[in-house]
């Protein structure tokens, strides 16, 4: 399968491209429940400037990308924590799970990958351990948006793989192989539509 890669240079905690600019995670202050150092008492003239130097081009140049390639499916890869700590006080949450697919329309899409790889041995949900419903996918939905005078989305989902099972190269491998084979049975479909 063809593919180009959009990858950021930079750390989320940083600045966080996978937020509208109005977000309050944008810049984030705290990491579960450890500060952040970097982003404490952030005045507006380093916001800026981490938008311009990060963020802007950043998309940018997904733009261009989506501009010349003109991909019939975007794919948004992150990972997560094992355990995660959401609140000081609340046991950590612990995640038993491998893969999270995430989506926010393209419902089917997603359920054919997260039943790829559960069949692979590889556990899988659909929108955990976030929901794309929640606004998490704001890269991968900008860059579905149609073009001006368009009817059509590009279909998109996101990624989201646990950090230590990461870590494996025969398990990077086997996930690999996993998205590929969806890809070309999808490919040899003549494309898989997002449900209405």
């Amino acid at each position: 399968c063809n593919a180009t890669l959009v990858a950021a240079t930079f750390s989320r905690l940083l600045i966080d491209p996978n937020r509208p600019l109005a977000s309050d995670t944008l810049f984030r202050d705290k990491c579960g429940d450890v500060e952040v150092a970097t982003n404490i008492q952030l005045d507006n003239a380093e916001k800026m400037r981490r938008i311009g130097r990060f963020y802007v081009p950043f998309h940018r140049t997904i733009g261009a990308a989506k501009e010349t390639v003109q991909p019939k499916l975007i794919i948004s890869v992150h990972s997560f924590n094992q355990t995660y700590q959401r609140q000081a006080g609340i046991p950590p949450e612990r995640r038993n799970f491998e893969v999270g697919v995430l989506c926010t329309f393209d419902d089917e899409l997603a359920a054919h990958f997260c039943d790829a790889f559960n069949a692979e041995g590889i556990p899988a949900r659909i929108n955990e351990p976030y929901s794309g419903r929640d606004g998490i996918m704001f890269s991968a939905e900008a860059a579905a948006c149609p073009p001006r005078g368009s009817a059509d989305r590009v279909p998109c989902i996101m990624f989201e793989f646990r950090n230590d099972v990461c870590q494996s190269r025969s398990w990077r491998k086997q996930a690999l192989c996993v998205v590929a084979a969806v890809l070309m049975n999808i490919a040899g479909q003549g494309g898989r539509r997002s449900r209405k």
